[in-house]
């Protein structure tokens, strides 16, 4: 207010910061009423997106839980599989084995055969050309007895 019973220029500037005070107060209140309108317009639609957040949250850690427990599931059945390809690649290679074992088997017996046929085959011919020359021997022996004068007129 101004200075009751002052005149002049002094009164006059005190008058004017005075009233340019007021007039600054005014525009920042309705500054701050033009602000407290924008943030109570916003805040409902904030408390909306914080409770769609909460809510995306609680799914999320739901969702991580149900995904942790398949993970454990996954590793598990994983661990299964490693098992079972290891058991089936040892039988692999035992069944390799025992093919190897048995051709091995196969081709021995196959040349005991062979050799013992060479045997046999070697005896079965040496018995043929003893029995051919004892029946050559045989067979002259017979000529000359009978090849001799007294049968001369004899066949």
């Amino acid at each position: 207010p101004p200075v009751v019973g002052a005149s002049g220029p002094l009164a006059r500037d005190i008058s004017n910061v005075f009233d340019a005070t007021l007039e600054n107060r005014k525009q920042m209140g309705a500054n701050i009423s033009g602000f407290v309108k924008v943030v109570e317009a916003k805040t409902p639609n904030l408390e909306g997106k914080l409770k769609t957040a909460g809510e995306g949250v609680s799914q999320s850690r739901q969702a991580h839980d149900e995904c942790k427990a398949k993970a454990e599931n996954i590793s598990a059945a994983t661990d299964a599989v490693r098992g079972l390809c290891k058991r089936v690649q040892e039988k692999l290679q035992c069944e390799t084995t025992c093919k190897e074992k048995r051709d091995a088997a196969t081709q021995e017996r196959r040349s005991k055969v062979e050799e013992i046929k060479r045997e046999h085959s070697a005896e079965t011919n040496a018995k043929r050309e003893k029995m051919e020359a004892d029946f050559k021997q045989k067979e002259e022996a017979l000529a000359q007895k009978y090849s001799s004068a007294e049968t001369e007129g004899f066949v």
